[in-house]
């Protein structure tokens, strides 16, 4: 039998300016679709990638065990160099999909 309550919760960690780490939980079937979906960019312009690239790492910040809670502005300033956010974001979801295959 398979105990759901037993399942150990393994966490993305990244730590933030302050020194402070986060605690990323593992992405939700929505936002997983949303991370699929964002590999879909063909026909945005550079500045809508960017946008919502933005947009999708505003949700995985918020998705923290921490209780911590990001706005879009937040993480611009936080993040002002979008290679930044892409270098996070396949770090991210490699973890995940590692995860997912334990």
């Amino acid at each position: 039998m398979i105990d759901l309550a037993k399942i150990k919760r393994k966490y993305y960690q990244i730590r933030l300016e302050n020194g402070k780490i986060l605690r990323i939980k593992p992405p939700t079937r929505t936002l997983m679709l949303e991370l699929m979906e964002f590999e879909n960019i063909e026909g945005k312009t550079e500045s809508q990638a960017i946008e919502k690239l933005y947009e999708l790492m505003t949700g995985i910040f918020n998705h923290n065990d921490n209780n911590i809670k990001f706005t879009k502005n937040k993480i611009e300033r936080m993040i002002e160099e979008p290679t930044t956010l892409i270098y996070i974001l396949q770090d991210y979801l490699n973890y995940s999909f590692e995860i997912m295959g334990e």
